[in-house]
């Protein structure tokens, strides 16, 4: 389990939850860290949603319970989210805060009132140009006011640091920290690629950073039928996008939800996952291709970080594609991946490892000593 750290309690925060139990595959984020930091305080706890907090307190024997809800305050959720914070009364033998997520103003006051605390903080949707673009003012202002006061930032990509230097050049090289994405670790169950189907997944709901029009691309240039195209939980498609789907007898969609079972299920024995998120998400990796790198299933994503950084760290894991040029589609249809099932299983070996619970343990461990 790895050596346990002197010192203090650690407390982890998940505050970013909504004020019932939402329906969510995220929640065994809050498992993993809290598994992974057992190992350096037998005594952590953690606070999150009810949901979570009992899916937590269920499979380990840790303190986990709910933030305060605050439902009074839900027609005004900003403001519900700062009050839920700092609602938050660490023990005073808390050292060590970690922010599983954070949104940077209720984070910052946050700070203000606890400035003895450490505080670690991993950054997620923070980083990106869109919000760069979008507040070019307020989002360095915000940024460089978090990082001064936070004793670790912790990136997973070089676009995510070039980022946060971009937006507070200040900042302490000290403090900044790359720690793997965690659930590309998670235990799951992978399949070979004789017990999976040719399917390939694609998982919603279809947003403007997560479009829908390049798998619509892929079943139109599939003429041969290729692939079976599963696609779920496909909420924000336009009616005339429906209408294409439910006219093709090789393509199964749904506007449902998933739950646990079914979802694993689906990635685990899908040929492949294609993600169709573009530059609005750069830096960022999404939940189902962390769920099927964990679950030996390859992808097929956008060429940008950190799908790129991945595969030259690791080797590829499926393919990147440049969604931009028409001819991807038919160049991806040419490729045989049943042949490169191996290599790709091989390669995604060596990125599950190095996002084990042991080598993120080692970096809070490093992290909560310094």
């Amino acid at each position: 389990m790895g050596s346990k750290r002197t010192g203090g309690r650690v407390l982890v925060l998940d505050y970013l939850v909504g004020d019932v139990d939402e329906v969510s595959h995220l929640i065994d984020d809050d498992v993993f860290l809290s598994e992974c930091l057992i190992g350096l305080d037998p005594q952590v706890e953690i606070k999150t949603s009810p949901g979570s907090a009992r899916n937590v307190g269920s499979k380990l024997r840790v303190r986990a319970t709910a933030l305060g809800s605050f439902g009074w305050l839900g027609f005004l959720p900003r403001l519900q989210k700062i009050v839920r914070l700092l609602a938050v009364r660490p023990g005073r033998d808390v050292t060590d805060i970690v922010f599983t997520v954070f949104e940077e103003l209720p984070t910052l006051l946050f700070m203000l009132l606890h400035p003895r605390k450490r505080v670690h903080l991993i950054f997620h949707n923070n980083l990106s140009l869109e919000r760069k673009q979008r507040h070019p003012r307020l989002n360095p202002m915000l940024i460089k006011a978090v990082a001064k006061r936070a004793s670790s930032l912790m990136v997973s990509s070089e676009h995510q640091e070039d980022l946060l230097i971009s937006l507070s050049p200040d900042v302490q090289d000290s403090k900044i920290v790359f720690k793997p994405h965690h659930m590309l670790g998670y235990s799951r169950t992978r399949l070979p690629l004789a017990e999976r189907s040719n399917r390939l997944l694609y998982l919603g709901p279809v947003s403007v950073r997560k479009p829908v029009e390049p798998v619509i691309d892929l079943i139109k240039a599939d003429v041969d039928g290729k692939f079976r195209y599963v696609m779920k939980n496909m909420v924000g498609i336009t009616d005339e996008q429906r209408q294409f789907l439910e006219d093709h007898p090789n393509v199964d969609f749904s506007t449902e939800f998933l739950d646990d079972d079914a979802f694993y299920e689906a990635i685990g024995t899908a040929a492949l996952l294609i993600s169709t998120h573009n530059q609005l998400f750069e830096g960022k990796l999404s939940g189902p291709i962390s769920d099927a790198i964990a679950s030996g299933t390859p992808v097929i994503a956008n060429r940008m970080s950190p799908h790129d950084e991945m595969f030259e760290q690791f080797g590829d894991m499926g393919y990147l594609v440049d969604y931009a040029d028409p001819r991807w589609a038919g160049r991806l249809l040419s490729v045989d991946y049943q042949t490169d099932f191996d290599t790709f299983e091989r390669h995604m070996a060596l990125c599950r490892e190095n996002s084990s619970m042991e080598n993120i343990r080692e970096i809070f461990r490093v992290r909560f000593e310094g």
